[in-house]
């Protein structure tokens, strides 16, 4: 009754224990308007899926003893996630967002894989302004990311997460970003650090003017750079960004 699955032609291979499916998806069962109709507080409305997905080598004796699903590397191609948030809604304070190593805690099995690696990936967030009552949309196309060794199961002291990533914001900007978490440590502390390439910052209007009511009429930033140290309640950093002939106007 709340969530949606589909996927197409799922197959496993008893000669090299892959798993393979052409598309999967993922969406609430309630359309937008009728899910955000019962939000009493801010809730994502999320909605991801994929193309081809490639899965193994499987560990079939591994889960035939022990439930554990063992798994040498998941491929991911043109995977795409859509996010909608209200910020008319009020925000629920004293909820904490869970960093990556306690979402993969979250999963209701156990699991243990080398990599994750998505290709051509994109990414749409959209959000719902309360001082503007206009929506805005940051897209990010051409994503790729590597994850290494995702696992709820078999953890030892030495073991961390790490992502990697690089897309282009708006289609037009370069952006890497890197994090590493620990697996052992209780309050989830990480390490991540984003870069991106010059580029015209023009391209941000689509999201700026609905969201804060500003236009760039010119800027170009040459670099700009991001280093965080923190854990599931603090985080410090600091951030970098050189640009030049910079001017916007307030709509």
């Amino acid at each position: 009754k709340v969530s949606h699955f589909d996927w197409r032609n799922a197959g496993y291979s008893q000669l090299n224990h892959m798993v393979s499916l052409d598309t999967f998806s993922y969406r609430n069962s309630l359309g937008l308007d009728s899910f955000m109709a019962r939000q009493k507080f801010r809730k994502d409305y999320i909605a991801v899926g994929c193309g081809p997905m490639l899965i193994g080598p499987v560990d079939r004796k591994l889960f035939m003893r022990d439930s554990v699903f063992q798994i040498g590397k998941i491929t991911i191609s043109r995977a795409w996630f859509t996010h909608y948030r209200d910020k008319r809604l009020p925000f629920a304070a004293g909820t904490i967002r869970l960093l990556p190593v306690n979402l993969i805690r979250m999963v209701p099995f156990k699991i243990a894989t080398d990599s994750i690696q998505i290709s051509n990936g994109s990414d749409d967030y959209t959000e719902f302004s309360d001082k503007t009552n206009a929506a805005g949309t940051v897209q990010i196309r051409r994503m790729d990311v590597t994850m290494l060794n995702v696992k709820n199961y078999g953890i030892r002291s030495s073991d961390s997460l790490t992502i990697r990533a690089t897309g282009y914001v708006m289609d037009s900007v370069w952006v890497q970003l890197r994090l590493k978490e620990s697996y052992t440590d209780s309050l989830g502390g990480f390490k991540m650090t984003l870069r991106a390439k010059p580029g015209n910052l023009n391209v941000l209007n689509p999201v700026l003017i609905p969201l804060v009511s500003a236009k760039l009429i010119s800027g170009d930033v040459d670099t700009l750079s991001m280093r965080v140290v923190g854990r599931e309640y603090l985080a410090i950093g600091e951030m970098n960004m050189f640009y030049e002939n910079l001017k916007f106007r307030i709509l």
